[in-house]
């Protein structure tokens, strides 16, 4: 396991001086608090492993990660993975509350299949260390502390991935629980995530046709809206604020996009030599090389690994 704290020294290192010998963590720093640097300042550590992203306030079911190992190892072309995510609420929210998917869970009906968009959330996906390095790791404007302030880093690189055809596969039985603070279930908060997520859309869809991405985000946005609106009243302020605030987090994305052209990532230095088995052909966590990757970002609830 490697843990990357960047930013601010927060004791991490003593923490990680004091695990069990048997997790085999091995402790790195990044000058910079950015989540997306963090985890490319790991990916220079690693091999060809299956690397499988998760958080810190999350709680896996018995079955994940044999369940990611499976679906890697009988995986006939190159793919990356993602499961469905369940919340743990402190408090439950008001009904009204608009969360984003992060806070309200999200799955896909009929079990394990392909996906074609980048769908699977930062804290429950996994991905080949060789493909990652291969997109030239993840951009650094994308994600907690990133100059663009938009989420959705993992998003981001879904996104190159698929246009590089390396397919999405959605494992059902690789569940995780997100915990989901009182702090998170408030108007204020939704409505500044709705921000950051319009960001971030604008950023993870850089390379389409912009005219296309937003008439499918008018259609898209308007059903969905709608669409909450018929099952659970709103109030109507709020829902418009909502929209008002995600379009309004859009354009922003968009005019940094203008300002930074998308261009090529500095390539991730390739690891050290080291003897790296490569766990592709093997079905079972119990026998197959892992690497866990935690970056610990400037916001103190958000680790990867």
């Amino acid at each position: 396991m490697l843990v990357v704290e960047n930013g601010g020294r927060d004791g991490v290192e003593a923490i990680c001086s004091a695990a069990p010998a048997h997790l085999n963590i091995r402790y790195l720093y990044h000058e910079a608090g950015n989540k997306s640097a963090a985890l490319n300042r790991a990916l220079e550590e690693t091999g060809d492993e299956l690397l499988i992203f998760l958080d810190d306030d999350v709680r896996l079911e018995p079955q994940t990660l044999c369940a990611y190992a499976t679906a890697a190892a009988e995986a006939e072309n190159r793919a990356f993975f993602g499961g469905p995510v369940q919340p743990e609420y402190e408090v439950p929210p008001e009904p009204w509350i608009r969360l984003p998917l992060s806070a309200s869970g999200w799955s896909l009906p009929d079990g394990d299949q392909e996906v074609d968009q980048p769908l699977f959330l930062g804290f429950n996906w996994a991905a080949w260390a060789r493909d990652l390095r291969e997109q030239g790791g993840f951009d650094p404007a994308v994600g907690p502390g990133g100059a663009s302030m938009g989420r959705g880093q993992e998003s981001e690189m879904q996104q190159r991935l698929l246009h590089s055809q390396v397919r999405g596969q959605y494992v059902s039985q690789a569940l995780v629980w997100h915990y989901v603070p009182t702090s998170r279930c408030s108007v204020e908060w939704s409505i500044h995530r709705v921000y950051q997520g319009g960001i971030g859309s604008a950023l993870v869809n850089g390379g389409q046709n912009r005219l296309l991405h937003i008439f499918k985000s008018v259609y898209r946005r308007s059903r969905s809206c709608l669409s909450a609106i018929i099952k659970i009243p709103r109030p109507i302020g709020y829902s418009l604020h909502l929209e008002a605030t995600w379009w309004r987090g859009y354009a922003a994305g968009c005019y940094y996009l203008l300002k930074h052209p998308a261009g090529a990532l500095p390539p991730v230095r390739p690891p050290q030599q080291r003897n790296h088995a490569s766990p592709r052909n093997q079905s079972c966590p119990a026998t197959a090389q892992r690497t866990a990757l935690q970056s610990v970002s400037p916001e103190a609830d958000t680790v990867s690994v």
